[in-house]
């Protein structure tokens, strides 16, 4: 079965960017959690030990090694809740590479959009500068043929050269104009 490309429009992306930025708030504290965390880690694991070696040197003393043992056991508590906020921020930090995937996917997109919507924007911008200069050759060659004195007068043909000298020049920079939107055009389709 061939695959597809599906379309997704750029309102579904939004929509779905804010979810993920609603999800990726709390992700973030709980990565930081999880960082504090492992800090006191080695700690908590160090105050165990030893209380586990004081334990083991007075074996005898029953009355301190009871207490010992209470502290161990409080101490065990509190690793296994930091060992759990641990594996949440290793979680949220699985989770944040995909939600890292989906904002480059989405800034892509963004981009693709944008770039779309200028080249769009550069298309209509030639066929108008285009379409600037036919008229502009039309009015040229009206002026020409109005520049035989022996047709229509020395007045005429003076005007027209006139008209014909202005229409040459913004028949250049029309040109030149038209010039940069199509390197521009070019620029956006590699």
């Amino acid at each position: 079965m061939p695959k597809t490309k599906k379309k997704v429009s750029m309102n579904v992306m939004h929509i779905l960017k804010s979810v993920m930025d609603y999800k990726v708030k709390p992700l973030h504290a709980t990565i930081e959690a999880g960082r504090r965390a492992a800090q006191e880690e080695p700690v908590i694991c160090e105050y165990i030990s030893s209380l586990q070696q004081f334990i083991s040197n007075s074996r005898y003393d029953r009355g301190d090694t009871l207490e010992a043992e209470q502290e161990v056991a409080d101490y065990e508590a509190q690793a296994g809740a930091i060992r759990g906020k641990i594996n949440r921020a290793n979680d949220a930090a699985a989770q944040m590479v995909h939600a890292n995937k989906f904002y480059a996917s989405y800034e892509d997109a963004c981009k693709k959009i944008e770039d779309a919507q200028q080249l769009k924007q550069l298309e209509s911008q030639r066929a108008e500068l285009e379409n600037r200069l036919t008229s502009l050759e039309r009015n040229m060659e009206a002026c020409e043929i109005n520049m035989t004195p022996n047709v229509y007068g020395d007045d005429v043909a003076e005007q027209s050269r006139d008209e014909y000298e202005h229409y040459s020049q913004e028949y250049d920079r029309t040109n030149q104009s038209l010039q940069i939107v199509l390197q521009s055009i070019k620029l956006y389709q590699k």
